[in-house]
Formats: structure tokens, C-alpha cells, sequence
């Protein structure tokens, strides 16, 4: 069957709004004061670098990798990699674009905004082979964040080479979203930790590294059912004498998409772990990660609607019917108009966010060399609160937009883009795992709606009404309009107060997250438009 070949070009160069947004809507000053040994032209250099391998390389090999599929090979017991994704994630490797983020150990130390920049276009590309990439920096902070030295010694610069590949390995028949149901136990022997249990719906379950959530065996029974009495450990997949450890894959399974890359299941079958960090912070640990997931599978979701946004922008312009293009059918414009709006909403919310991250992660490193300083301490909490709330409202509204517009490119190409000889069939069925994994868009409006409830986002709504005072002349009329829309979200959120503080009132305040969160994105990407407009007039 022959399938329509994209046009290898370069993702960044070629992307106007991206550019954009990394070239204006980033605060490069404040931000390089943080990341002192950075250098803008590099990193400009290297989203270059990682747009021309993801248009011209890796989107090349988009329908290969998602026919040919990863499967487990039972009578090897290891994992047949689609080629394609192989091929890939080789030439990632081989250009420098891997665990961008990280620090120690020779990592790069590249801004959240650089790697997520990096993220959105490698998914644009190929859905799947950012899923390996993303897991791999994911999995390396953790270990850098929290690890002894000796951990970071002999795990970062594997990690952050590609040679060794990562997973996390969170999930359980009981316990998705509820990891109060987890049940795989690490019991301590002789000084070593051994770790029994299965975990389930593992993407790159077959990974060098496994990163686990478990429960603590000494405190089992009392804590089962319950958060607490969770660690992370390092499980790898050979021990240093090289012998395999008693990790192993059970089973792959059939997905609906990202086809290319491996899920599955995975045994703890006494397996030896290293303890991450402290005992029993597994919870904090895990939730500062879900910090970097959340962007990541947002920046994943973006460059799914981009590249579906793109295919449906080309067929509209080619397509005739009643003797013209039916990109000049007024209801046909009009679904371009509202995706390409959604992309930009999406991609001004997500670069923001990372921005937030980034300058949360400079300040951690000011404060440990200033430890006294207030204003550094008033100025974290400031940027924690930001990102805790945006990372789970970008999470959830970035990839519920890119299902709409995936669907609507669908909705243009008529009854062949339900075939598979065109490419936006895939990119829906790769956009819906989006709301899924790494927490459920539920489970992110219930979180948001509740730090906003307790008042996280409160100095965030401060500042934008400040900036609404002071926009120029031909915007006043936009930005008294996102100013009642605060009126109206505060006196919302008063409302909603006494219900959230009152006992059982919180289940309608759940009921009424996804409208609450909605709200908090529509205003908030508002004044990142009223903000873009100052800085151009495109």
C-alpha cells in the first residue's frame, strides 16, 4: 500500500510561531542568568540542528515505524524494535540531543524551553520516537535531582550518551491513577533491597534502566492502600557484575497507537534495586517528576496537531470540489483558522510554562549558594506555585486540543482520511494517548482546581491585572475584557471555596474542575496573546 510522503523539511526554521515564540516570548535575560554558562546562539543552533533530523530524517520513517510495530519475541524474551524508531533514536543519540536537561556528569544543561522545544518537534516527526527520548531525560533528572553521587556517577553518563535507555515504572493492575493500590514490596537484605511485583502498561519496558515506584516491606500493612511508604528505586537491567537481574518482560501489548514503540508488561521477580534518595519519599520524588512529564507530553501533543494541522492545511489547497479548492469552502477555512488558533494557544501556554519551570530550577541553584536570602525564597515560591498549576491546566488543555484537531484534519480530508494511504488516520490515533498517561486530563483538572482553590495562582492572577493597566493603546479594549473574566474567575473561585473547604463539598468542586481549569486557560492564554501582540504585529 502506498502511503503520501511528507516533505522533508526543517522544523524549525520552516515554523514561524515557534520561532516566534523562542525568539520574543522568552525572557532571555532573566532566564541566562540563571543558566550562566549557556549561550542563546547554541541553543538556537541546536533547535536547528534537532529540526532538520526530526522533518527531514525521522518524519521519514513515521508510518514504517508505526506498521512494523515493537513487539515482545517470546522465545528470545527481548523486544523486536521497529527499524525505523531504532534508526531514529541512533541519530539522536549521535547528534547530542539527548537528556538536554541535564547537568551533572557532562550533561548539557540545556533550559527546559530548549528541551521542550526539541520534544515538540522530534513528535511532530514521529509520536513514538519521543516517547523513548522523553522517558530517557525523565528518568535522568530524577536520579540527578535525588540521587547519591555514587547513583549519578554510574548511571548520568550512560543516560545521557543514549547508550543505556530508561523507563518509568509506575503502573499496576490496581493502581493507575490510585498509587495508594501499589503493591510490588522491596524487602532489605543483607544491606541490598530485592524488589517482587508486576507492573503493567511499561512504555520501553525492556529499558537498561528501570525506575520504580515501590511499597517498603516493613511498613506493608500499615501503609497499603495509601500513599505513604512509597520509595523509587533503580532497578537495572544487568548488575555490575554483569550477570541480569531478575527484571524481566512478560508480555507486550497491542496498542491502538504509538505502535513504535514498546508497552508493556514488566516482573520483579526478586530483582535487585538502589534506593533513590530517601526512604519513603517515593510520592514527592514521583510528583516532581510528573513536573517534567507533563510538558513533555504536552510538547508531545502540540507537534501531533502541528503535523496533522499541516497535512490538512496541504490537502485543503490541493482538493478540489464544486471547481475549486476546498480550502476556499467557508466551513472548510473556518476549521483551519480554529486549529491553527488552538496550536498557537497551545504552544504560547506551554513555552510559558517551561519558562516558569526553568526559572524555578535557577533559583533552586541560587538558593543553595545564597541559602538566606528571602527575596531568592519569595521569588521560588512564586515560580513553584506557577508551575505546579500550569504544568497540570497546560497538561490537560493542550491535549484535549490536539484530539480536536486531529479530528477535525480527519473531518477535511473526507473518506480518504479515514484509509491509511493518507497520514492523519495515525495522528489521531496517536494524539488520544495524550490525555492519558502521565496522569489522566481528570486527574489534572482535579489538581488544578484544587491549588487554585487553595490559592496557588493567586499572585499569578495579581500580576496579570498589573499587566492589563499597562498595555498599549489598541489593545485596552482586549484587555478590559480578559479583566472581567478575572472579575468573574475570582468571584467563581470564592464560591467554589466554601464548598471545597466544607466536608463533602469537594466532590462538586471535582464536578466543576474541567469548567474551572478551562476558565484558568482561556484568561491565561489571553494575556499571552495581549502579550505576543506587544511584541508584533503578525
Amino acid at each position: 500500500m502506498s502511503v503520501k510522503v511528507r516533505e522533508p523539511i526543517n522544523y524549525y526554521t520552516t515554523n514561524e510561531d515557534l520561532k516566534f515564540t523562542f525568539d520574543q516570548m522568552v525572557d532571555w535575560e532573566k532566564l541566562l542568568s540563571y543558566y550562566e554558562e549557556g549561550d542563546l546562539d547554541t541553543y538556537k543552533m541546536t533547535l536547528e540542528t534537532a529540526g532538520k533530523l526530526a522533518g527531514q530524517k525521522i518524519a521519514q520513517r513515521l508510518t514504517d515505524s508505526d506498521r512494523e510495530g515493537s513487539h515482545f519475541n517470546p522465545q528470545t524474551g527481548n523486544i523486536d524494535w521497529a527499524k525505523g524508531l531504532e534508526q531514529s533514536f541512533q541519530e539522536l543519540k549521535e547528534a547530542g540531543l539527548v537528556c538536554l536537561l541535564i547537568q551533572e556528569e557532562g550533561g548539557p544543561g540545556f533550559p527546559m524551553t530548549v528541551s521542550t522545544a526539541v520534544t515538540e518537534m522530534i513528535s511532530r516527526a514521529d509520536p513514538a520516537s519521543m516517547t523513548k527520548y522523553g522517558l530517557l531525560e525523565g528518568v535522568a533528572e530524577t536520579i540527578e535531582r535525588f540521587g547519591s553521587e555514587e547513583m549519578k556517577a554510574e548511571y548520568l553518563p550512560k543516560l545521557i550518551s543514549g547508550e543505556h535507555t530508561a523507563s518509568m515504572d509506575l503502573t499496576e493492575a490496581e493502581a493507575g491513577s490510585d498509587l495508594g493500590g501499589i503493591a510490588t514490596k522491596v524487602k532489605e537484605k543483607d544491606g541490598k533491597y530485592f524488589i517482587e511485583g508486576t507492573k503493567t502498561f511499561i512504555t520501553v519496558c525492556d529499558s537498561d534502566v528501570h525506575l520504580a515506584l515501590v511499597r517498603e516491606d516493613d511498613t506493608y500493612s500499615q501503609t497499603k492502600g495509601t500513599t505513604k511508604g512509597l520509595s523509587m528505586y533503580v532497578v537495572p537491567k544487568k548488575l555490575k557484575d554483569g550477570t541480569d537481574n531478575k527484571v524481566k518482560v512478560s508480555k507486550t501489548e497491542d496498542k491502538f497507537g504509538i505502535k513504535g514503540t514498546a508497552t508493556g508488561i514488566v516482573n520483579y521477580e526478586g530483582a535487585q534495586g538502589f534506593l533513590v534518595g530517601v526512604k519513603g519519599q517515593g510520592l514527592k520524588q514521583m510528583l516532581r517528576l510528573m513536573f517534567g512529564a507533563r510538558l513533555g507530553v504536552a510538547a508531545q501533543a502540540v507537534g501531533i496537531a502541528e503535523a496533522a494541522y499541516s497535512e490538512a492545511r496541504e490537502y485543503a489547497g490541493v482538493r478540489k470540489q464544486f471547481k475549486e479548492e476546498i480550502i476556499k469552502q467557508p466551513l472548510v477555512a473556518e476549521m483551519l483558522i480554529e486549529m491553527k488558533l488552538n496550536i498557537e494557544a497551545s504552544r504560547a501556554l506551554i513555552y510559558d510554562t517551561a519558562q516558569a519551570v526553568d526559572f524555578e530550577r535557577g533559583l533552586e541553584k541560587k538558593l543553595k549558594a545564597r541559602p538566606d536570602d528571602e527575596n531568592l525564597k519569595k521569588e521560588l515560591k512564586k515560580y513553584r506555585s506557577k508551575g505546579r498549576v500550569l504544568t497540570t491546566v497546560v497538561k490537560y488543555f493542550v491535549c484535549e486540543k490536539a484530539i480536536q484537531i486531529t479530528r477535525n484534519a480527519l473531518q477535511i480530508h473526507g473518506g480518504v482520511g479515514y484509509t491509511r494511504e493518507y497520514l492523519v488516520e495515525q495522528f489521531v490515533r496517536d494524539s488520544i494517548i495524550t490525555t492519558i498517561y502521565e496522569g489522566t486530563s481528570e486527574i489534572q483538572v482535579s489538581m488544578a482546581a484544587a491549588d487554585i482553590l487553595r490559592g496557588l495562582f493567586n499572585d499569578e492572577l495579581s500580576e496579570i491585572r498589573s499587566y492589563l493597566g499597562g498595555v498599549k493603546e489598541s489593545l485596552t479594549d482586549y484587555a478590559k475584557k480578559v479583566g472581567r473574566a478575572i472579575d468573574r474567575l475570582q468571584s467563581s473561585i470564592e464560591k467554589l471555596q466554601g464548598d471545597f473547604f466544607s466536608s463533602g463539598g469537594d466532590k462538586y468542586v471535582r464536578l466543576r474542575a474541567k469548567e474551572l481549569s478551562d476558565i484558568v486557560a482561556d484568561i491565561y492564554i489571553s494575556y499571552l496573546f495581549l502579550k505576543q501582540a506587544e511584541k508584533s504585529e503578525r
